[in-house]
């Protein structure tokens, strides 16, 4: 009995760390658990007896050289110049903020979206009747401030300096790198190493290719951080209530997380920079090579006139 009382707290024990290091992205994922221990192991198959395909997944984790945050700013006005000057006061302003922390004019760049007439109705009274007609009521502008920074903590200032000036329209972060060339000629160095090292085990299996005939193929994509941004819900609800002619159900607002989810590593045979804080540009390279499978050659032997194998040339 005692052996059965101790064990009980054990296993809570352990549920409960589970349940921690998982996190509240898992949370109310009641079939998680069972497809992750149902999942079959792949296995190999025989392409061919002629050729042999070997391929290479590699990827780079790159944090980004420069950073371009775009905010949006809608203006609103009785009339086109009215729009214009209310517009300008608040850019002007809005840049000369930005100097202070150091951005230079040239790193700023304003794009025109769109300059349309707003409309509204009005009510025209009859007798048994009314009449909604839309009228002319004012102009809205459009535009999009582009920002270059390259210290990625000057984000959050950037916001509270836009927000001085009533723009609160924050649009996206962009990531660039200067020379993206260099990375893939890395990683595709990297692949050619690790390609010959793959094919060190078959030679020792007797397995022999043909250095004069095999194809070669390569491909490459890029992965930004803003594309693996995800969402989810965490909260527990109430029973649900149902709603008849006496009772009122108010739900709350339920706020929705989002989270950096980097693309999976368990593809790629290469993963260069594996450990990163801040999101980076995840670089992806992917080389497949087909050998041909060298044939042993046949050979002809006659008997000679004591028994004896004689091998035959043939030309």
């Amino acid at each position: 009995m005692k052996k059965i009382f101790c064990l009980i707290p054990i296993l809570l024990f352990t549920a409960e760390i589970f349940a921690q290091e998982s996190g509240n992205k898992y949370y109310g994922n009641s079939n998680y658990g069972n497809n992750h221990s149902q999942k079959e192991v792949e296995k190999a198959n025989f392409a061919s007896n002629e050729f042999m395909e070997l391929e290479i997944n590699a990827m780079m984790n790159v944090q980004a050289d420069e950073y371009v945050a775009v905010f949006n700013i809608k203006q609103s006005g009785n009339s086109a110049s009215e729009v214009n000057d209310l517009f300008e006061k608040r850019y002007a302003n809005f840049l000369t903020e930005l100097q202070t922390l150091g951005i230079l004019e040239t790193d700023i760049f304003l794009d025109m979206v769109a300059f349309v007439p707003v409309f509204e109705f009005s009510v025209e009274k009859k007798f048994l009747s009314k009449t909604y007609n839309e009228v002319p009521k004012g102009f809205e502008l459009q535009k999009n401030i582009h920002i270059r920074y390259k210290n990625r903590n000057l984000l959050d200032k950037i916001l509270q300096t836009a927000a001085k000036s009533e723009i609160y329209d924050f649009v996206k972060v962009d990531y660039q790198i200067h020379e993206s060339e260099k990375i893939y000629a890395t990683l595709r160095e990297k692949s050619i190493a690790e390609l010959q090292k793959k094919t060190k085990p078959f030679l020792s299996l007797g397995i022999k290719f043909d250095s004069i005939f095999h194809i070669l193929s390569e491909k490459s994509d890029v992965v930004y951080p803003y594309e693996r941004y995800e969402e989810y819900f965490a909260y527990e609800s109430s029973p649900s209530q149902q709603s008849s002619k006496y009772t009122t159900v108010n739900q709350a607002r339920k706020s929705k997380t989002m989270y950096y989810e980097k693309y999976p590593y368990k593809n790629f045979d290469l993963v260069i920079n594996p450990s990163f804080l801040e999101p980076a540009v995840q670089f992806m390279y992917n080389l497949k090579v087909r050998y041909l499978l060298k044939k042993a050659e046949k050979q002809y032997f006659i008997i000679g006139n004591k028994g004896e194998l004689m091998p035959v040339k043939l030309d």
